[in-house]
C-alpha cells in the first residue's frame, strides 16, 4: 500500500510517518503548501474536531504482479487524524517486532497488538 503525495491528507499522514505530532505535521503541511502555492491554490490544511472539511486520499495496493487497485476516499479532517495516530503506533509496533528475537514471548503479544491496532484501523 502507498499513499500518494499529491494530496494533502497523505503529506499529513507521511509527516505524521516521520515521527511529527499532529500539531508539527499541520504546520508542515501549510509551509509546503505556502512554498509552492501554483500546485495547491489557496488552500489551507487543518485539522479540527467541530469542522465537517473533509480531505481526500489516494489508496494503492499492489493485489499481484498483474493486479494493481487505487481508491480515492474522502475522510473527515478527525478521522484523519485518527488515523494519523493507527499508523503511527502501528509503525512503533512494527519496529518493536523487528527487534524482538524470534523465539521471545514478547514478540507474540506485540503481534497481537499489532492486529488489534490494525483490525481498528479497518
Amino acid at each position: 500500500m502507498s499513499i500518494e503525495s499529491n494530496f494533502l491528507a497523505s503529506n499529513y499522514l507521511q509527516s505524521r510517518l516521520n515521527g511529527l505530532n499532529t500539531n508539527e505535521a499541520v504546520s508542515a503541511v501549510n509551509s509546503a503548501v505556502n512554498a509552492n502555492p501554483s500546485n495547491t491554490g489557496d488552500r489551507e490544511f487543518s485539522i479540527s474536531t467541530s469542522s465537517s472539511d473533509t480531505q481526500y486520499v489516494l489508496l494503492k495496493d499492489t493485489v499481484d504482479q498483474y493486479t494493481k487497485h487505487s481508491t480515492l476516499v474522502q475522510i473527515s479532517n478527525s478521522d484523519l487524524e485518527k488515523i494519523g495516530d493507527y499508523l503511527v503506533e502501528i509503525k512503533e509496533k512494527v519496529s518493536q517486532l523487528k527487534s524482538s528475537l524470534e523465539n521471545d514471548p514478547l514478540r507474540v503479544q506485540i503481534s497481537s497488538e499489532l492486529a488489534t491496532l490494525e483490525d481498528q484501523l479497518s
